[in-house]
Parts: C-alpha cells; sequence; structure tokens
C-alpha cells in the first residue's frame, strides 16, 4: 500500500468506528517521534491526510517513492518493507489520559514478517453506565460485540479478539504461545487452530474461521468468580493449541 492509500483506509475505518461506538472527533494522532505526539487533528477532519502523512513519517525506515526515487523521506506514493503506523486517541476530547481510548493502526507492510492490524485500547468498562467519558458497555454488552465484528468485515483479519493484557498474560509463555490472545470473543481463520478446536464446545464456524467464545460477556475480566471459570477454560482451549502446535494463529 502507498501512504495515501494507508491514509484513506484509516481515515474511512475510524469514521465507520464511529457508527459503533462512542469513537468520534475531535482525536489526535502519534508518530514514533516525541515531535509527533498527540498531533491534533480538526474536528471535521479537513486537516486529516497532512497531519496523519507527518505522523507516519518515520526516520528510521526507509520510504521508496516512484515520483522522487531519491528521496527518503514520505511521499504520497511511498511505500515501505515495514508498513506504516500510527496510533489515534481520543484524549482530545476526554482531557484524561487514563481515561483516553487509543486506536493502533499498523497496515502496507511487504514483510510478512511484520504484523499489521489494529489494536484498540479502552480503559476498563464500569458496566451499565456512562462515567467520566469512559466508554462503557450497555446491560446487554451490545457495543464490544459491534466492534469486534466491524473489525472482522473492514479487515476481515487472520485473526481477532476481545482480549484483556492482564488475563492473557496468565494463559500465555513468551515464545510458546506467539499471535493467541484467547479472549471473551476470538476469530481465528488459521486452518490449523480450526482443526485442532474442532468439536470443541466453545467453538463454533464464523465467516472463513471459527468463533472462540470464553465466558457469556467481556465481565469474565473483571468479576472474580466469572474471571477464574473463565481462565480455566481459556487454559483448555490454550493446552489443546499446544498439543497440536498451532499455538501462532498466523501461520498458514
Amino acid at each position: 500500500m502507498t501512504a495515501q492509500e494507508v491514509v484513506d483506509t484509516m481515515r474511512e475505518f475510524l469514521v465507520g468506528l464511529e457508527r459503533v461506538s462512542p469513537w468520534e472527533p475531535p482525536f489526535d494522532v502519534s508518530g514514533k517521534s516525541k515531535k509527533q505526539a498527540h498531533m491534533p487533528i480538526a474536528e471535521d477532519l479537513s486537516d486529516f491526510e497532512e497531519v496523519v502523512i507527518e505522523a507516519l513519517n518515520d526516520k528510521e525506515v526507509r520510504f521508496f517513492s516512484d515520483t522522487e526515487p531519491e528521496t527518503m523521506r514520505i511521499r504520497r506514493d511511498s511505500r515501505t518493507v515495514f508498513g506504516m503506523h500510527a496510533t489515534f486517541s481520543d484524549y482530545p476530547r476526554r482531557k484524561v489520559k487514563k481515561s483516553a481510548v487509543t486506536v493502533n493502526i499498523g497496515m502496507g507492510s511487504s514483510d510478512q514478517s511484520c504484523n499489521s492490524g489494529v489494536d484498540i485500547r479502552v480503559p476498563f468498562y464500569t458496566p451499565y453506565i456512562e462515567e467520566n467519558g469512559m466508554w462503557s458497555m450497555s446491560k446487554e454488552f451490545e457495543q464490544p460485540e459491534a466492534i469486534f465484528d466491524y473489525i472482522i468485515k473492514f479487515f476481515d483479519p487472520y485473526f481477532c479478539s476481545v482480549y484483556s493484557s492482564a488475563f492473557n498474560s496468565e494463559l500465555t509463555e513468551w515464545g510458546v504461545d506467539i499471535n493467541s490472545p484467547i479472549g471473551w470473543r476470538s476469530y481465528v481463520r488459521s486452518p490449523k487452530v480450526v482443526e485442532a478446536l474442532n468439536g470443541d464446545s466453545r467453538v463454533s464456524g464464523c465467516r472463513d474461521g471459527v468463533l472462540i467464545q470464553i465466558g457469556d460477556t467481556p465481565l469474565v475480566f473483571k468479576d472474580s468468580q466469572a474471571r477464574k471459570e473463565a481462565l480455566l477454560s481459556a487454559i483448555e482451549v490454550r493446552d489443546k493449541l499446544r498439543s497440536a502446535g498451532a499455538t501462532d494463529w498466523m501461520a498458514k
């Protein structure tokens, strides 16, 4: 993908995210350097392309431009082996960093070892209510499910998961469980994972892969009893994947 294509896709995704979540302008964007941190984007997104191109301009990355082959810095037709990354935050609206939602997007890589994708980090929900402008969940937990479905539909990813970093840290082992964030709801397309979990009651067919569900709601990450039960269930899934050598969800 060219830088222009990356920027256009990022904008399309973020605009679509507004329809299924409380995400909305104003938000900012950050690149890799301190000078690129929290650069504001106009509420009407009129300067979105200009500001995001600047955020993507990583000085440690070699960009290749057909129109300006001698120029190493980013141009709208630039491509790069390592892909382009930007982090969007709604801090300008919330004014409190600990309650800000971040959307980290990476794409455009031509190197198979470089993972592209979207990582949405949300301060943990207070169930059923909206508090201090933080994202919250409705009683039916429609919001996380809608965002999960939206990401799958938009990107057709190899895997997608609604997970807690703290929960996952109790499941995974560095160098053993690769790209396998088992969560409340996980979608995986890897044939190895599909085969390893065939017949498991927690697994159902979904699009081109399978849906793994641990517990009834995302509260499995917070409620102590639900968390304990979900962790035991997730460990059973993890062990099946380990036994089958299917711990890398990116494996084809």
